[in-house]
C-alpha cells in the first residue's frame, strides 16, 4: 500500500485579514506554480502592503459583488514579476489601491496577467496606471472588466509601456481621469481594444480623453462618448510616432480644443473606416 501525499493544487482563503494563516498573502506566499486560489469568504480584505507574486497563480474570486481586495487608500494591491509567470485573476474587485510609482492596484513587470470578470475603482497612481500598469515586455489581456474613477498622472486606468502589450475586450471604461494624457488608457507599446465602452467623461487634463497613444494601436467596434480633453483629441489622441487603426467604432459628443473626437499630430498615423463621429 502506498500514500498519495501530493499536495492539494487548491488553497482556500477564509478570512479577510491582511496576513496571518488563512489569508490572501498567507495563501499566494504559500502556494506552488500552478496552484488554484479559492475564497470561502465575502467582504473586503483591506492590505497594508501589497503583496508580490513571482509565480504561475490563478486567483478565482467568487464574485465582484461579493469580495473586494482594497490598498486601503495607502497601499497597492499585486506586485507581479517574472518572464514565465502567468497570473489569470477572475470575479475580483480592486479599489482604493495607491502607489507613488506606477500602478496603482497592479503592477504588472515583465509577467503574463490575465483579467476576466473585475472591477477597478477608485485606484490612483502618481506616476502612471491609476488601476493596471503593464512594463518591461508584459502582456496583460483584460475582458468583461469595469474601470470607473480611477485616477493617475498618465493614463487614468491603464499605463502600457513599451515594449509591452495590452488587450482588451468587452469592457467598460467610465469617469477615469489623467493629470497629463490618457483618461482611461496611456499606451506607447501595442494596444489593442475590441468591443469596449469608453464613457462617462473619461477626461485627461491634456491629450486623449479616453485614450492617448504613442505606440501602436487597433480600435475595433468599440464606443465613444462624453469624453474629454483640455488640449486635444476628446476620445482618442495619438502622437510621437503613433500609429492607431479604427474601424466599426462610434465617437458622440466628445470634446477637446483640438479634435473633439479625434486629434493626430505628426508625424502620428491615424486610419478611419467604417466608423461614425457625431455630435
Amino acid at each position: 500500500m502506498s500514500l498519495d501525499l501530493a499536495k492539494d493544487p487548491t488553497i482556500t482563503v477564509i478570512n479577510t485579514d491582511n496576513s496571518g494563516p488563512g489569508s490572501l498573502r498567507d495563501a499566494i506566499s504559500t502556494a506552488s506554480a500552478g496552484d488554484t486560489i479559492v475564497f470561502a469568504v465575502s467582504g473586503t480584505i483591506t492590505l497594508t502592503g501589497p503583496i508580490s507574486i513571482s509565480k504561475t497563480l490563478t486567483i478565482n474570486g467568487p464574485d465582484q459583488d461579493r469580495l473586494t481586495v482594497s490598498g486601503g487608500g495607502n497601499s497597492s494591491i499585486f506586485n507581479i514579476s517574472g518572464i514565465t509567470t502567468v497570473v489569470t485573476i477572475r470575479d475580483l474587485s480592486f479599489v482604493n489601491g495607491f502607489n507613488s510609482g506606477p500602478g496603482g492596484a497592479i503592477f504588472n513587470d515583465g509577467a503574463t496577467l490575465n483579467v476576466i470578470r473585475c472591477t477597478f475603482s477608485n485606484n490612483r497612481s502618481d506616476s502612471s496606471g491609476g488601476a493596471i500598469a503593464n512594463i518591461n515586455s508584459g502582456i496583460v489581456n483584460i475582458s468583461n472588466s469595469t474601470f470607473s474613477t480611477n485616477h493617475a498622472s498618465f493614463g487614468g486606468a491603464i499605463g502600457n509601456f513599451s515594449p509591452s502589450t495590452l488587450s482588451i475586450t468587452n469592457s467598460i471604461f467610465n469617469n477615469n481621469s489623467a493629470d497629463n494624457n490618457g483618461g482611461a488608457v496611456v499606451n506607447d507599446g501595442t494596444a489593442n481594444f475590441t468591443n469596449t465602452l469608453f464613457t462617462g467623461s473619461n477626461n485627461a487634463s491634456n491629450r486623449g480623453g479616453a485614450v492617448a497613444n504613442v505606440g501602436t494601436a487597433t480600435i475595433l467596434r468599440c464606443t465613444f462618448s462624453n469624453n474629454t480633453s483640455a488640449n486635444s483629441g476628446g476620445a482618442v489622441a495619438t502622437f510621437n510616432s503613433g500609429t492607431v487603426d479604427i474601424s466599426n467604432s462610434t465617437f458622440s459628443n466628445n470634446t477637446s480644443n483640438f479634435g473633439g473626437a479625434i486629434g493626430n499630430f505628426s508625424p502620428g498615423t491615424v486610419n478611419i473606416t467604417n466608423s461614425t463621429l457625431s455630435g
